[in-house]
């Protein structure tokens, strides 16, 4: 069998996006509006499959079976290294619960400093 056509989600004024990118609490469908925690989760996916090369559930090959993965939640990615700075900020970004995500102002004071001086034993030096 040749590979399925993406299921793609189509919000009301936006582009169609492939599910493989979309939040989980969008894909359940419950009257959820698409907000910026879902768009962090996006960032999240996307990001990681730029940096990784690997798409978010990528050993899921039909993507009509996506939703199904979610709700049974599964993760998009299985294997972080959770001592780098920039995985643990993707892996806050892909929070199933949209509470608990990060927010596009932790995603950018984590990545504009990935490496706190507690953490690396150095200092920052502004000028």
């Amino acid at each position: 069998m040749t590979d399925a056509i993406p299921v793609r989600l189509i919000v009301e004024g936006a582009c169609s996006v492939p599910s493989r990118y979309v939040a989980p609490e969008v894909l359940a469908g419950r009257g959820v509006p698409c907000d910026q925690k879902g768009d962090i989760w996006s960032l999240g996916c996307t990001s990681s499959q730029m940096l990784f090369g690997r798409r978010p559930y990528e050993s899921i090959r039909n993507d009509f079976h996506i939703p199904f993965a979610v709700a049974r939640h599964v993760a998009p990615y299985s294997a972080w290294d959770s001592s780098d700075p920039c995985h643990e900020t993707l892996q806050s970004c892909l929070e199933r619960g949209a509470s608990l995500r990060a927010s596009a102002c932790d995603v950018v004071e984590r990545l504009g400093n990935p490496a706190p001086a507690s953490r690396s034993g150095r200092t920052q030096s502004h000028g």
